[in-house]
């Protein structure tokens, strides 16, 4: 008898240019460079292959379903999109390849430096970057997702505790038995984690600092999968670009005012809101790795005041493009590698 127990598998990812591309693990560009592909996930992450059976039952004389040796008469096979979502501490290595398979392009660099990029809000609809998702269950044995975006990334932090990062993938084309080699841990891989004591907050002005209790932030492309009338996912097409969040401060912070949010969920108003950790460096030229900045153009949806150890203030919100042309998000971040042509094979 044999057994696998649950700590065994490890998980990989790593950037192609094509949707059916079966990469080499050993030799392709993973999260922390080129050939280092193994992502520390904090869940144990299931690959759903999606494989959709369809039950087509006919008047055939018989009480149950029926097949003729090979040929489908009531079952047939369908497909759809293999599915699968990793939760991670967040850390400006291991975030890039979701990023950038969410935003599909990265608009701009911060001064010089190639380590370190700034994802806005797409422009168009096409999908060209993708990320091929690995499970090794034992020896080389493995599951292989094909030709995944991430369809949705939420960051979110709390007192006390790592910031994580949750990416809810949406693949081409799955293979359950897959051999592709693997890379492994190193300790230099962990130096940038993000503690929420590590994160700073800022209110309408990069200066302006508040102190939070905690925050997550959802950005999806929504995404779909066509497969017209062929047996796999063909291509994507991204759909509306959806950023929503929430932000707790104690009801005292001096620098927003305590019925500041209330104000502004009565007039309609937008706001600016920082995360970032070190310097600001959509406006600090700062090459230190791990360093990064989300700026928030936020709408109030509801605020509310909730009693616990002290009065906190809630607020929820929307990211929205407002008349001045200032886009819904921003995310600026520095990740110590440098990635020119990472998405192509």
């Amino acid at each position: 008898m044999s057994s696998l127990t649950r700590w065994g598998p490890s998980y990989h990812m790593i950037a192609t240019s094509a949707i059916t591309h079966s990469p080499s693990f050993v030799t392709g560009k993973g999260s922390f460079g080129t050939s280092t592909s193994i992502v520390y996930t904090k869940n144990d992450p299931v690959f759903n292959p999606n494989r959709e059976i369809i039950s087509n039952r006919k008047a055939t004389g018989n009480a149950y379903l029926t097949k003729a040796a090979s040929i489908p008469i009531e079952r047939l096979p369908g497909v759809e999109a293999p599915t699968t979502s990793f939760e991670i501490d967040f850390e400006t290595a291991s975030a890039y390849i979701p990023l950038v398979t969410l935003f599909q392009e990265i608009t701009s660099t911060v001064g010089t430096s190639a380590e370190t990029k700034v994802f806005n809000c797409y422009s168009g609809s096409d999908v060209s970057c993708y990320a091929a998702l690995k499970r090794v269950l034992e020896n080389d044995k493995c599951q292989l997702i094909k030709g995944a975006i991430a369809q949705s990334v939420t960051i979110s932090g709390n007192e006390g505790e790592p910031v994580t990062m949750t990416v809810d993938w949406l693949g081409a084309d799955m293979d359950g038995d897959a051999t592709t080699g693997k890379s492994t841990w190193a300790t230099t891989h962990a130096s940038t984690f993000v503690m929420f004591k590590d994160m700073i907050c800022a209110y309408n002005a990069s200066g302006a600092t508040i102190d939070i209790v905690g925050f997550d932030l959802t950005i999806s492309n929504n995404a779909v999968a066509r497969h017209y009338n062929k047996a796999t996912i063909q291509k994507y097409l991204l759909g509306d670009l959806t950023v929503e969040g929430t932000l707790r401060f104690p009801w005292g912070a001096d620098t927003v005012g305590s019925t500041a949010f209330f104000t502004l969920l009565n007039a309609g108003t937008a706001f600016k809101l920082w995360l970032y950790k070190g310097n600001d460096i959509t406006t600090h030229i700062d090459s230190t790795a791990g360093y990064f900045t989300i700026i928030v153009n936020a709408e109030v949806d509801d605020v509310t005041t909730n009693a616990d150890d002290e009065l906190v203030n809630e607020i929820s919100f929307t990211g929205i493009a407002t008349s001045t042309l200032e886009l819904p998000i921003s995310i600026a971040l520095n990740d110590n590698v440098t990635r020119t042509g990472y998405f192509t094979t």
